[in-house]
Order: C-alpha cells, then sequence, then structure tokens
C-alpha cells in the first residue's frame, strides 16, 4: 500500500509539549487561592514547581467534559489572562525550587525479566474526541533541518523485533478523530470507557489527587507532603521516593540510557541525523499530541531502531489528574503510538517525574512500567536543557550541568539514565555540538534505555516482548483514529512485568513545572 502521511498541525502553530502542560492538566481537586496565584505567576520567567499525592478519586472530574467546576473556572481566568494569538507558542516554565527533601539513597538494581501480562486495552483505531471537528488543520511539515535519512514507506517492516514484527502502518491523521492537542482528552469516549472498564480499581490505592505547585504548595499540599516517602505515599515529586519496579538506572557501569523527551518536533530532524551519522540509538519519550502532528518523524524513529514510550498526551503533571486523567493521557499517547508505527510501548515517563502509588498503580494495570532519570550522590541526571533562556540558564549552565553529570557517572556502580529533550533547538544544538560529542570521547555507551537494562528492542512493546502479532497489529494501518475500537483490551495492554526488591528507593531530584509564557516563535 503507498505510503501516505497527511502531518497536520494547530492551526497557527504547534502548542509545545511543556506549554499547557501543568494549566491544562485538569486538577480534579479543588482550586485554592494559593494554586490560583501559581497559576497567574506562569505570565513571568520564573517557575513554581508541583508536588502532587494522589488519592483514589473516580468521580473527581466530571465525566462530560473532563472538568470539574473549580477545574474550568481555574482554566478560564488562565485562558484570560494568557489568550492564545496567532503566531504565539507557549513555551516552558523552569523549576521554582530544588527538591526540598533531598536525602540520598544508592539505587540498587533489581531483576527484571521480561513478560507479556494481560491489562487494559487501547482499541486498534479511535473514534474522535475533540467535539464536531471535521476541518483539517493547517499542515504542520515545516523542519528547521532536513532529516538526511529517506523516511520509511508502509510495508516496510523493522529490524530489531523478531520475525512477527508488525509491517508499518500507513497513516493518514484526521484531527477531528483525536483528542484536541495539548489537552487532557475528554473523559466520556468510547476508548477512555473501554480503558476504565479494563482496569481493577480495587488496586489502585486511594490517594487523592494534589493541587499544582508540588511542594512550594504548602498549604493545599500539607498532608500531601507530610505523607511522601517510602513508608507512605511514594512520590517522587516531594521527597525522590522511587520503587522497585521504577527504572532509574542502567544496569552496567559506564551504560548511558540515552532519552529524549516531548517530541517528535521541527528540531528533532537535527538531533537524528546526528544519532544516524554516529550510529546511536536513543529512547524518545513521545507526546501523543506532537506524535499525531509529525508522524512521519515517528515513524522514522521507529525504523531506524530507536526505542519509543509514552510521556503522554498533553504533558500533565499527573498526580494532579483524577484515575479517569490519568489513563485518558496514557490510553491515548500510546494509542496514537500504535496508530502510526504498529507497535504499543510497554514503559512511560512521567511528565516533570510526577509520579506516586496512585499513578505507578495506574501505569501497571495498563502495562506500563515507569522510567525515571538518575539522580545518586547529591546529583541529578537532568542536563536543565529545557530550561535555557530562563532564570539564568545559559548554553554553558547547561554545558557545565552535562559535565558534572559524566563526572559523577565515574562514581557509579551503576550505569545513568539522563533527561534530555529535542523540543527546543538550543537543546538540540547543545546535544549535538556538545553533550553527544563529549560523552563519545568519553567512551560511554550510549543506548537506547531497554538495552541497557538488559533487554532487546522487541522487549519495549506489547506486539513484540512476546513475538506474537495480534490480527490489529497486522491491519492495514489507516489511521482514521477509528476503524478498529473493538480490538482486544488483553492483545493490546500488555507489559513488561518486573520481580526483585520490592523495596523503595529515595533520590533527590528536580521537578520542572510548565509555564503558559507566551513566546512569539513559529513552531511549524
Amino acid at each position: 500500500m503507498a505510503h501516505s502521511i497527511h502531518s497536520f498541525g494547530l492551526t497557527a502553530l504547534l502548542l509545545s509539549a511543556h506549554c499547557i502542560s501543568s494549566t491544562s492538566a485538569l486538577i480534579a481537586s479543588p482550586v485554592s487561592s494559593d494554586q490560583l496565584s501559581l497559576a497567574q505567576a506562569h505570565a513571568a520567567p520564573p517557575a513554581s514547581r508541583l508536588s502532587r499525592k494522589a488519592r483514589h478519586a473516580h468521580i473527581g472530574q466530571s465525566i462530560g467534559t473532563g472538568q470539574s467546576d473549580s477545574e474550568q473556572y481555574y482554566m478560564a481566568k488562565l485562558r484570560a489572562r494568557h489568550p492564545l494569538v496567532s503566531a504565539a507558542v507557549l513555551q516552558p516554565m523552569p523549576a521554582l525550587h530544588k527538591r526540598q527533601h533531598a536525602t540520598t539513597t544508592k539505587r540498587k538494581k533489581s531483576a527484571k525479566t521480561s513478560a507479556a501480562s494481560s491489562a487494559a486495552a487501547v482499541p486498534s483505531a479511535t473514534s474522535g474526541t475533540a467535539s464536531g471537528s471535521t476541518t483539517v488543520l493547517v499542515a504542520a511539515t515545516g523542519t528547521t533541518v532536513a532529516l538526511q535519512g529517506t523516511l520509511p514507506t508502509a510495508g516496510a517492516t523493522p529490524t530489531g523485533l523478531g520475525s512477527n514484527a508488525p509491517a508499518l502502518p500507513a497513516v493518514t491523521i484526521v484531527p477531528s478523530q483525536w483528542p484536541a492537542l495539548d489537552v487532557l482528552p475528554s473523559l466520556n469516549s468510547t476508548q477512555v470507557q473501554g480503558w476504565l472498564a479494563e482496569i481493577d480499581f480495587t488496586k489502585v490505592p486511594n490517594i487523592a489527587p494534589n493541587g499544582i505547585g508540588g511542594c512550594a504548595n504548602t498549604s493545599y499540599n500539607a498532608q500531601a507532603i507530610a505523607n511522601a516517602g517510602s513508608s507512605g505515599n511514594c512520590w517522587w515529586t516531594c521527597g525522590g521516593c522511587t520503587r522497585a519496579e521504577d527504572e532509574t538506572a542502567c544496569d552496567n557501569k559506564g551504560d548511558w540510557g540515552l532519552s529524549y523527551d516531548d517530541g517528535p518536533s521541527p528540531y528533532t530532524p537535527k538531533l537524528l541525523n546526528f544519532l544516524d551519522a554516529n550510529k546511536i540509538k536513543s529512547t524518545f519519550f513521545v507526546v501523543g499530541s506532537r506524535a499525531i502532528s509529525r508522524p512521519e518523524l515517528l515513524q522514522y524513529e521507529h525504523m531506524d531502531s530507536h526505542q519509543l514510550s509514552v510521556h503522554t498526551w498533553s504533558h500533565p503533571p499527573l498526580t494532579t489528574l483524577s484515575n479517569e486523567g490519568i489513563v485518558a493521557e496514557l490510553g491515548w499517547s500510546r494509542q496514537a503510538i500504535k496508530e502510526i508505527t504498529g507497535v504499543s510501548p510497554n514503559t512511560m515517563r512521567p511528565p516533570y517525574g510526577d509520579i506516586d502509588d496512585r499513578v505507578r498503580a495506574i501505569a501497571s494495570q495498563m502495562g506500563m512500567t515507569p522510567i525515571i532519570w538518575t539522580t545518586a550522590d547529591g546529583h541529578d541526571f537532568d542536563t536543565e536543557d529545557w530550561q535555557i533562556g530562563v532564570n539564568g540558564i545559559t548554553e554553558q549552565t547547561v554545558a557545565n550541568n552535562f559535565r558534572n553529570i559524566i563526572s559523577a557517572a565515574g562514581s557509579l556502580t551503576d550505569g545513568f539514565i539522563v533527561l534530555e529533550h529535542d523540543l527546543y533547538p538550543t537543546a538540540v544544538d547543545l546535544a549535538v555540538n556538545i553533550v553527544l560529542p563529549e560523552a563519545m570521547n568519553a567512551s560511554l555507551s550510549m543506548q537506547p534505555i531497554v538495552q541497557c537494562l538488559g533487554g532487546t528492542l522487541a522487549d519495549a512493546y506489547i506486539e513484540t516482548a512476546s513475538n506474537t502479532t495480534t490480527s490489529s497489529s497486522t491491519s492495514s494501518g489507516t489511521t482514521s483514529g477509528a476503524a478498529a475500537s473493538a480490538s482486544s483490551a488483553s492483545d493490546n495492554f500488555k507489559g513488561v512485568t518486573k520481580s526483585g526488591d520490592a523495596s523503595s528507593h529515595t533520590q533527590p531530584t528536580k521537578l520542572m513545572l510548565a509555564s503558559v509564557a507566551l513566546f512569539l516563535a513559529a513552531f511549524a
């Protein structure tokens, strides 16, 4: 079938993946005056960190709109203060303060096994949640750098995934059949309701969603902060707590789990060109809204043997969402990846690292293993490339951060995972001009995270981890978003399970909170 990709974006310019992430992440808890003041502060370059604790909130949002009354009020206030204008792009805001509880515990790797376990399903195609939208959005195919490799064609077979790997689908994105870009998807769609039906919520801890502001919001989040920790609710954002099921480091010393968040973007081709030229493979944590905006780049990454992983649909802090909102965010991102590439990732990275025991339980039910970046011995392996130009962070700051990471890595007994981004031109420039060349000179072994954890690329996807292919995986691949909603839940939400130490680890880390600062720069 002839390769056909129609890539569409927002009517003027794409919204940045960090743009509305913390503001359009629909908060399931009431909006306090502290929260509103934090939200209003987004107009200026300073930023706030967010914290969150979660409780089982099955009715925290109105099913019809996905928003409670307080959420609608909150969003209305934000939109009044920051109206979207033509040629405006929303940029991220940096973290407001460092992690308050910076206790360090060295991560001890637990044994990992790759197994396909049945859980909630993503239908093979989707019907729209964008209300009544039938108008095709303006094409957003422009890139700042041409991709030097050849785009794959429909029907091509990926390498390294086994003989039964799904062939690459032919893709046509119909925007009206997908959720609106960069906002929490509707909770009453057939897809979300189907995914919810597959989850056993008796296995999800009864933890309430947090308010925005994280550890800084000591009034609204006071109880959540008090409960944070390995003996209570293991909330990464406030204290750096991780559980045994979280992947935070590579198995072997000198191994670097290379990863980039928030794409694909107009600047991703420049990064891919460098990786190709130097035969380096990475993990890309994909935002669903970006995936359907640039499906050709996602297909290229997949066929070029990079690992793809879920990074939500609209990049919200997950602990601020209701259970339904978390399911919608993870489900739609994975659905977008599957429709475009034919495979469903069994891993996820929570935006801002914002995860707790409730989010973990839901991700586990959906067959997804959390992956966070390394923190050890007081070092946070975050280059801060997402902050360049804000709060005094410069390219030199990021370069120094990277060199500090390399220095700290020398004292580790394990390998490490670093947080970088392919969403911004400055971040990509730093990657290809400083970070990657210096890492190569340091003789570090850069590789996809699934491989630095001792697995193969086939272990990264539901369809190939068990070396079987479902009928939905081998369909024609025409991505209308609505063609095969009856595909099996158990087929589509199988994931990698892990065995080993069930204890938790706490590590100091940083969290960024997205802003709605307007940024007049072309993204398409």
